[in-house]
């Protein structure tokens, strides 16, 4: 069962790697609409950047085999306790950050886009 934690955390990994590496690639278009420098032209004739925020979907980390895990097995034994916590820390406080910041900007980013649409109506 750990395996199978441990291919979710990896595969975990590699989504918010590539949701990062997202934004690092369009630094700039990023950069424009944070300092409110974004216009209804730049997503009207600048394709890659109206094409990233509609590609802006959530990174939604899973969780399955870690909550199977914990329901197939009501105890551990003591050696694993460390990664038990450690895996508790991170399915619990850390994954609820990470979903609550990716809600939160994946909110931000369709009302900015819904915002633009209102200013050019």
């Amino acid at each position: 069962m750990l395996a199978q934690v441990q291919e979710e955390l990896a595969f975990n990994i590699f989504k918010l790697n590539d949701g990062h590496n997202r934004y690092r690639a369009y630094d700039t278009c990023v950069h424009r609409v944070l300092q409110k420098e974004a216009t209804y032209d730049d997503y009207k004739n600048k394709g890659p950047l109206l094409y990233f925020f509609y590609r802006n979907n959530a990174i939604q980390i899973k969780d399955d085999a870690y909550v199977n895990m914990l329901v197939k097995c009501k105890s551990f034994p003591q050696e694993f306790d460390s990664i038990v916590l450690r895996l508790r820390w991170l399915y619990g406080s850390a994954k609820r950050r990470v979903d609550f910041r990716d809600k939160n900007t994946s909110e931000n980013v369709m009302d900015y886009i819904h915002k633009l649409r209102r200013e050019k109506e």
